[in-house]
Order: C-alpha cells, then sequence, then structure tokens
C-alpha cells in the first residue's frame, strides 16, 4: 500500500534527479495532499459459537484471513459445521454485513457464526 508519506518521498527523490522540474513537483504534492485519506480499516472478526445439549461451548474468534481453517477445526467437534458455505459468509464480510451471518440448530447443539 502506498502511503502518502512514501508518494512524497517519491516526489521528491523524482526532483532530486533532476526528471521533474520543481513546478511539477509542487504541482504533485498538491495533489497528493489535496486526495482524502482513505478510511481506516476496521479489521474484522468471525466469531464462531457452538454450544452441545450437555452445556459445552467453544467460542473461536478468529481475523477473517484465518476463517476457513476455523470452520475446519469446529468440524472436528460438530459434524454440522460442515454445512457452513463459507465462502458465501466471506463474500457477504467482504460486502460489509455484520452480526449474525449463520444459524444452525440440531435439538440442542447449536452453531452460530457473527461478523464484529
Amino acid at each position: 500500500m502506498i502511503t502518502m508519506h512514501s508518494e512524497r518521498e517519491q516526489i521528491l527523490k523524482m526532483l532530486e534527479e533532476g526528471k521533474i522540474t520543481a513546478e511539477e513537483a509542487m504541482k504533485l504534492l498538491d495533489t497528493v495532499e489535496s486526495q482524502p485519506a482513505p478510511p481506516p480499516r476496521k479489521n474484522k472478526f468471525i466469531r464462531i459459537r457452538i454450544s452441545w445439549d450437555d452445556g459445552e461451548k467453544v467460542n473461536v474468534n478468529l481475523p477473517i484471513g484465518l476463517a476457513k481453517l476455523a470452520v475446519r477445526m469446529a468440524s472436528n467437534f460438530e459434524p454440522s459445521v460442515k454445512e457452513i458455505d463459507l465462502d458465501k459468509i466471506i463474500e457477504d464480510v467482504e460486502s460489509g454485513a455484520e452480526g449474525r451471518l449463520l444459524e444452525l440448530q440440531d435439538g440442542e447443539n447449536k452453531v452460530e457464526v457473527y461478523v464484529e
């Protein structure tokens, strides 16, 4: 990712090397500085909650990048987790979805997937 600071350094380096004039450098710097800063990126987490009828619970909180691994791990404890369409969940998250995305229930066994 190129930051405003690194863009400024590149412009100044081109000026120093004689590739652009001082006037061109000023125009480029004005352009770079007038660009709005990108919004801060909020790291999202997938939260998978599994509860069994005997009261036992598992909570898995992972960054989106590790979600596939989490589903594979959870499927070892609860076979109904294999029903989760992880690609759809990730697509929804990348589109800005938040909150509860999925709930599976088999009797008293329950799997919930949230994005926060």
